[in-house]
């Protein structure tokens, strides 16, 4: 583990050092709280030992300043004490400390203090982990990696809240598959994934990275882009179509599909969100009907009542 040690007192900073580097961990050592607390700005540690009193920051209060870095990862605290009444151990458990360990203490002692806290650690790391696949799975579509359906609205629902608030641009693209019902009628559902896969792949190739894409479910797929009027989104669109035109896509051993869809270009005006959804929808639409593979934006739509219909 990597151990920050804290101790104004030089034989009990060469006793603690010793021990630990002899249990095979790297080991950083300062000589007052306020060397601690820098070092914990600058730097991250597994484990940390402080004494309780000590020039610049006391322990408990370092205690406290450490625990209050809640989006860092978490610090296993040991304060050193000499004081060992029942109030003392509670102000410090109090303050943040994991453990408290009393001067004049055992190396050995110190030693099992430590494993316990690596044990308490690696606990909190894998648990964190387990909750960041977790959150990803909640956010991820299985098949293709992108955002779910979920997922890409709740980040159109952030930036339409940011545009309202800045008075900034934003657009959305909406993408349908040609043919992709005929491909799983004739190589069947796993040729249809495949299918699915590449398009995953590729798309992201001609966006920007504050952009976002999602998948919306089935062979349906909606680009957020903030920052981007119509005829941006429009140019982009058109840059996603050329990304999936080519090469064909291997659906199984032998068999190749040309990979095309109609897209749909909007920007969000005055309105609500689904409004601009509705009018990618039927840009989308609009480009279908013309044949697919090509991209089609609102202002393209015929006529008021049309426009007004979404």
């Amino acid at each position: 583990m990597r151990i920050l040690v804290a101790d104004d007192q030089p034989v009990f900073r060469r006793l603690i050092e010793a021990s630990l580097r002899k249990e095979g961990h790297e080991v950083v050592v300062v000589v007052d709280g306020r060397q601690a607390w820098d070092a914990f700005r600058e730097d991250s540690f597994d484990l940390a030992i402080l004494d309780w009193m000590m020039p610049g920051i006391d322990g408990p209060t370092l205690c406290r300043r450490i625990r209050s870095r809640s989006e860092e990862g978490y610090t296993y605290l040991i304060l050193l004490t000499a004081r060992d009444q029942l109030e003392d151990v509670v102000r410090g458990l109090d303050a943040g400390a994991d453990e408290y360990l009393v001067k004049p203490f055992n190396p050995e002692e110190l030693r099992a203090r430590v494993r316990a806290g690596g044990r308490i650690v690696d606990l909190e790391r894998r648990l964190s982990q387990a909750n960041e696949r977790l959150e990803r799975l909640a956010s991820t579509d299985e098949l293709t990696g992108l955002l779910n359906r979920r997922a890409i609205l709740s980040y159109l629902d952030e930036a339409a809240a940011q545009r309202a608030g800045d008075g900034g641009r934003l657009s959305v693209v909406m993408l349908d598959l040609d043919g992709f019902k005929e491909v799983n009628d004739r190589y069947g559902h796993g040729a249809g994934d495949m299918l699915l896969q590449e398009v995953a792949r590729r798309l992201p190739r001609a966006l920007r990275p504050q952009h976002r894409l999602g998948r919306l479910g089935g062979d349906e797929f909606l680009a957020v882009l903030p920052g981007m009027g119509e005829a941006e989104a429009r140019a982009a669109a058109e840059a996603m179509r050329s990304a999936l035109s080519s090469p064909p896509c291997e659906v199984r051993e032998g068999v190749s599909v040309q990979i095309a869809g109609a897209f749909g270009a909007a920007e969000m005006e005055e309105g609500e969100v689904d409004r601009v959804l509705a009018q990618a929808d039927r840009a989308l639409y609009l480009a279908k009907r013309e044949g697919g593979n090509r991209v089609a934006a609102v202002s393209e739509l015929v006529g008021e009542a049309e426009l007004a219909a979404t």
